[in-house]
Formats: C-alpha cells, sequence, structure tokens
C-alpha cells in the first residue's frame, strides 16, 4: 500500500478499483441504452478522479456527453439522455451555488453523531433533489404535462431506501446464489420490501395535487429559464434574486399553462387514438363534452393519448363524459380520464358487461359516486 500510494492517493486507486463492479453492475442490468449511458458517465467521473481532476464536474460531464454522442448522435434528441444531463448538470451547479452563497463554517473539533448523520446527509439529499427537479421540471412539462411537487419530499426517503437497502440487499442475494442451493436467496425479504418500497411510492402519489397538470409551455421560455438559471447558479447569484426568478418560471409555467380560453364558436375535435373513438365536442361558453376514449389495455390510450390532449388545451374539467357503447376501443380508457379530471356528469346506454375493462370504468365511476345516466 506504501509503495502503491507514491504513485497515486488511495481515492485514485478506489476509483479504479471501482470501474470494474460499474462495468460489471450495468451488464447485469441488462445493458440497455439507459444503463450504458449512465455507465459511461460514471467511468468518465472514475477516470477524472485517477487523473486528479475530479473537481471538475462541468468538464467531466461535457466529455461523457461527447462520447455517447460520438456514438450515437441521435442520443442528443433522447429524452433520457436530456433529463440524465441536465439533472446532474444542475445538481453539480445547486452544490457549488450553495457552496459560494452558505460558505461552510470552520469544522468543529468533533460534531455531533446528529449532524454527522442525519443534518448532514439530509441537507446532500434535498440539495440534490432540488437540482434534479429544476433539470427535470421543464422538460417533464413539455413532455407529459406534469409537474410533480412530491418528488422533494419523496426522494428523500425512497432514494436511500432503494440505494442503501434494496439493491445491496438484491447484490448480496445474486452472489449468495452462486454457491448453489434451491430458490432465491433471501427471496421473503426481496418480497416484504419490494412489497413495502410500492406502498411506499403509492402512498406519495395519492397526495393531493401530487401530480400536477399543465399545457406544455413554449419552447423558447424552457431554453430561456436554463440559460438564466445555469447562468445565477454558475456565477453564485444571491438567494435573494435566485429564489424570486426561479419561482416566476415556475409561476408562469404552472399558471399560464392552466389558463383555458373557451372558442367562440362550437368546436369538434378528434383525438387519434388509432382503432377506437375519441371525440372532444367544446361548447362556446365553456362545457366540454368527450364521447368515448378509446382503448385500455396493454397501453391506457386515456392516459397516453386523450389526457395529454386535453392538458394541452388547458381542460381540467369534463362536463359530459359519454361513453356509447361497452367495447374497449370506445370506453377503455375512460377509467383514466375519470379519476384524473373533474367529471360533472356520465352517459352510458346502460347496457353492463362482465369484461375486465368495463369493470374498471364502472368502478371509476363508483369511486366518484355518479349516477349513471
Amino acid at each position: 500500500m506504501l509503495r502503491l500510494s507514491l504513485r497515486k492517493i488511495p481515492s485514485q486507486w478506489a476509483a479504479l478499483a471501482t470501474a470494474g463492479p460499474v462495468a460489471f453492475y450495468a451488464l447485469l442490468a441488462g445493458g440497455e441504452v439507459a444503463t450504458i449511458r449512465s455507465m459511461v458517465m460514471i467511468s468518465v467521473y472514475l477516470f477524472s478522479i485517477w487523473i486528479g481532476r475530479s473537481g471538475e464536474v462541468k468538464t467531466t460531464l461535457s466529455l461523457a456527453a461527447l462520447l455517447i454522442i460520438g456514438f450515437h448522435p441521435q442520443a442528443v434528441f433522447n429524452l433520457s439522455f436530456q433529463l440524465s444531463f441536465l439533472s446532474v448538470l444542475m445538481i453539480a451547479l445547486t452544490f457549488s451555488w450553495w457552496k459560494a452563497v452558505f460558505p461552510a463554517a470552520p469544522a468543529e473539533k468533533e460534531q455531533s453523531r446528529y449532524r454527522t448523520y442525519l443534518i448532514e446527509p439530509g441537507r446532500l439529499m434535498l440539495l440534490s433533489t432540488l437540482g434534479a427537479t429544476l433539470g427535470t421540471a421543464p422538460l417533464t412539462l413539455f413532455y407529459f404535462h406534469q409537474f410533480s411537487w412530491i418528488g422533494l419530499l419523496a426522494n428523500l426517503i425512497l432514494i436511500p431506501l432503494a440505494g442503501w437497502i434494496i439493491v445491496p440487499l438484491g447484490l448480496l442475494s445474486a452472489l449468495l446464489s452462486l454457491f448453489g442451493g434451491e430458490g432465491f436467496p433471501l427471496a421473503g425479504g426481496h418480497q416484504l420490501l419490494g412489497s413495502f418500497y410500492y406502498r411506499l411510492t403509492g402512498f406519495f402519489a395519492e397526495f393531493p395535487g401530487a401530480d400536477f397538470h399543465a399545457a406544455a409551455p413554449p419552447l423558447w421560455i424552457i431554453v430561456l429559464f436554463y440559460g438564466v438559471t445555469i447562468w445565477m447558479l454558475a456565477r453564485g447569484v444571491s438567494w435573494k434574486w435566485m429564489a424570486p426568478s426561479v419561482a416566476a418560471f415556475f409561476i408562469f409555467f404552472l399558471g399560464v399553462g392552466s389558463v383555458r380560453f373557451p372558442p367562440e364558436r362550437l368546436r369538434v375535435s378528434f383525438i387519434d387514438v388509432a382503432q377506437g373513438d375519441a371525440t372532444l365536442i367544446e361548447f362556446p361558453r365553456g362545457k366540454t363534452m368527450l364521447v368515448d376514449g378509446g382503448a385500455g389495455g396493454g397501453f391506457n390510450v386515456g392516459r397516453i393519448a386523450v389526457a395529454p390532449y386535453l392538458w394541452e388545451r388547458g381542460i381540467r374539467t369534463i362536463d359530459y363524459l359519454v361513453g356509447t357503447h361497452p367495447q374497449m376501443d370506445h370506453i377503455g380508457g375512460l377509467s383514466y380520464i375519470i379519476r384524473k379530471f373533474d367529471v360533472k356528469e356520465a352517459w352510458t346506454n346502460g347496457r353492463p358487461r362482465d369484461l375486465p375493462f368495463y369493470q374498471a370504468f364502472s368502478e371509476a365511476l363508483e369511486a366518484k359516486g355518479f349516477d349513471r345516466r
């Protein structure tokens, strides 16, 4: 160890030793495009540690992006690529901004365990979550018409639970399975942890207003947001200017995206739901009627086609929801619409069917307390 330390410091040797397990884990996870991209990003960072340039996070991130684009130029148009690099960039800039605006006090001779194991890790998690939210929120609004504020709280609990307990336990079980024996080691514990994690995620998802929906903001506003925010973070602008500026952007994103102007004349829109029907009727005084909602099944057309179209038009209320007849390509997607929108009346032809898609439709209506007409 002494001889090795003459050439490189321990953290550099640790980075070299980590590169192998990172590559192995990427292959173990299936080698998908997103996984390989993460492996490239981590490997470049480990290399920066090896050459003693770990402090230059922005340079490291740029090099990782160039490597990926060099092998796959179309990656720059991939949503997951955009979200990955913008979130990491914003996290790095948020940390550097925090250090510039709130310089650390001189370290105490002996910090309390409360500060070491709770305050400091909690602050790091909160700053990471804030940075990731700044990096991804405009894009999720643009692509998915959705902003989830609950992530600021949920990430503080869900990420440590997954990263420090669930994944390490899974890797431990994978290693134990190499030594033979029947079944997967600790399978019961994995089942309990997985179920608990799923219920906990559902608990956060059910918070009122956890997934706020609005129309997609204009692309030029998104570019302006990133330009201004990155400039302010990089320059270490005071929080007295930073906080109002970011808040103003989000008020614009969410506020303007929620405004709806009813048409002056009757407007009928036929929504593309592949084989199936979905027709939106907007009346001059603002009322709306949705006639059918496409298919459900393997992928929910109500979620991926009908709802985004309604949100893009600023529609949150459906005055008349009409399910013309109980076939999957007509009402299969309406259960999602019932859950996510304020539906005033529901009309059907009164003929029930003993099939899963109709049962989901009926349960959604019953949960809202509708008397079907």
